[in-house]
């Protein structure tokens, strides 16, 4: 199978194309286009997914099968049944073209190699065919044999647009449109890890210090969380050491009260020297003689 597909898109296809009814010739990435209701402008149906060419073992036919390998897991979302006298034409390296019963339809491949690679087992799909297929008259590309008629029509397979689109005779068909742009290069889902929580900030100070528990519980009494802290941990810091500043300040300097103590400390120490002159002179002889 093309390396396009994951492994697990490769078991999506086997599962719903399965081994033992079906044999797979050619496989790859697609988006499915139509010319209606305009037939001169493709339309694309919104169906993409790996476009699977398979030989049917059970009912000894080709068929092109759309199977969806999203998530989503739908299974084949369409299928078309390779008539007599199938013609399947390279419009572009990338868009293939060919006639529904309703329609015209082309196939939009992401890898212009897978397209190469399917187009050549579309031709050669006698080749690799089942030996039963082979000897029925319809599978064979010489158009031997009556081929099936489908709503009273011959030479066109069945498809599960059937009559969805509206009824439009082969014979009145024109040619297809120009090919759509090419279909975006397939990449499968991406398995996304799940979603982890940022970094959390660490908090400005350390919480195990008993000095800080008091600022923290003082925050926190605040309605401030430890998230809104951690996040203002600049602006907290710098508070922080303004306070601590402004302490140490305080603690250093003398107060008011130990200044105005200081001032009026020489005006009492005055006084006592005063004093004690007084004395001193009032019982010296000089002035005793003079009184």
């Amino acid at each position: 199978m093309p390396s396009i597909l994951s492994d697990a898109d490769k078991e999506t296809v086997k599962r719903n194309v399965p081994k033992p009814s079906n044999k797979i010739l050619a496989v790859a990435v697609a988006r499915l286009y139509v010319a209606h209701p305009d037939p001169q402008r493709w339309t694309y149906t919104g169906l993409q997914g790996a476009v699977v060419l398979a030989n049917d073992l059970v009912g000894r036919t080709f068929w092109l099968k759309l199977v969806d390998v999203s998530p989503a897991g739908r299974g084949v979302i369409w299928d078309q049944e390779i008539y007599d006298n199938f013609a399947y034409n390279q419009d572009r390296t990338f868009f293939h073209t060919f006639e529904l019963e309703d329609c015209a339809a082309g196939l939009s491949f992401a890898d212009e190699k897978e397209a190469k690679t399917f187009i050549k087992k579309i031709h050669e799909r006698e080749k690799h065919a089942s030996k039963e297929t082979r000897q029925t008259p319809f599978a064979s590309t010489q158009g031997q044999g009556p081929a099936p008629k489908v709503n009273g029509k011959s030479g066109m397979g069945r498809s599960l647009f059937g009559s969805l689109l509206g009824h439009r005779s082969p014979s009145g068909s024109s040619a297809p449109p120009p090919a759509p742009a090419p279909a975006a290069p397939y990449t499968p889902p991406i398995q996304l890890a799940p979603l982890s929580e940022p970094p959390r900030k660490e908090l400005p100070f350390d919480t195990s210090d008993p000095s800080w528990k008091g600022l923290l519980d003082e925050l926190l009494q605040m309605g401030i969380t430890e998230d809104q802290i951690a996040e203002n941990s600049d602006f907290i810091k710098a508070y922080i050491e303004q306070r601590q500043g402004n302490e140490a300040d305080t603690t250093s300097s003398p107060s008011e009260d130990q200044r105005r103590d200081h001032r009026h400390q020489p005006t009492k120490h005055r006084q006592q020297r005063g004093q004690s002159t007084g004395r001193t002179a009032a019982s010296s002889p000089i002035a005793q003689s003079s009184s």
